[in-house]
């Protein structure tokens, strides 16, 4: 529909049923009061995206096991696969949403957005290698605190290190300043069955999120952060 509402306005914020602001920006003469154009434009508004933080650095984390789908050992090896692990993490994350929605046609008076308007977008795990340079990517250590190394009678890789394949994010939300991620890590390195390993490091994951205006039927641009999760899971 067209937009009816036209005129003169002053003030940072304009109603969110407006599609089109022209706009000038003008010099008075201090001395004369003659009013000078120096810059004539015009833009479609845009909405204000949230603020996405951290809120404390406090992460539980939750160990389950899942049905491993690697196919059993060879009858007789020594060693066993060890079953996939899921981990509940849950984070307290802030996403800062009390952005303007919209104003009144004066633009005196603004509207705020509020936690219905925001949308998390997809999450997205970073995986670092492991080297050197990275110390804090996820990694496993054998029963002596030393990392993996290949068993040579098993067909693995010659250093466990998380990618797409083996770290998968199963599901997430976010409720309440809290973001709930689940997620799975799997073909683990064959080990001798009695030996305690652990899978240790840092895990970052990319988190977006925006606001959607229902009035002007659009959203903002995606606004993100990068959050650390520390994790050390022992495994048998």
């Amino acid at each position: 529909q067209e937009n009816l509402l036209r005129g003169f306005m002053r003030g940072l914020y304009v109603p969110a049923t407006v599609k089109l602001v022209r706009y000038d920006l003008l010099w008075t003469h201090p001395m004369t009061g003659a009013v000078t154009t120096l810059y004539s434009g015009e833009r479609s508004p845009l909405q204000s995206p949230p603020d996405v933080f951290v809120i404390d650095d406090n992460v539980k984390i939750i160990v389950n096991r899942l049905p491993n789908l690697l196919p059993p050992l060879k009858k007789g090896n020594k060693l066993v696969q060890p079953a996939d692990i899921e981990l509940s993490i849950v984070k307290g994350v802030m996403v800062d949403y009390e952005v303007p929605l919209d104003a009144d046609v004066k633009g005196d008076s603004i509207f705020m957005a509020t936690a219905e308007n925001v949308r998390i977008g997809e999450l997205n795990p970073i995986f670092y290698p492991v080297n050197e340079a990275s110390p804090k990517a996820l990694h496993i250590l054998n029963e002596d605190g030393d990392d993996y190394v290949l068993f040579e009678d098993v067909l693995t890789p010659a250093r466990w290190t998380p990618n797409p394949d083996n770290v998968s994010l199963l599901s997430y939300s976010f409720i309440k300043g809290k973001l709930l991620l689940k997620l799975a890590i799997r073909d683990l390195p064959a080990k001798p069955p009695s030996q305690i390993w652990t899978l240790q490091g840092t895990l970052a994951i990319g988190c977006n999120a925006r606001v959607f205006n229902p009035i002007a039927k659009k959203s903002s641009f995606d606004s993100g952060n990068i959050f650390f999760i520390p994790i050390k899971v022992q495994y048998q």
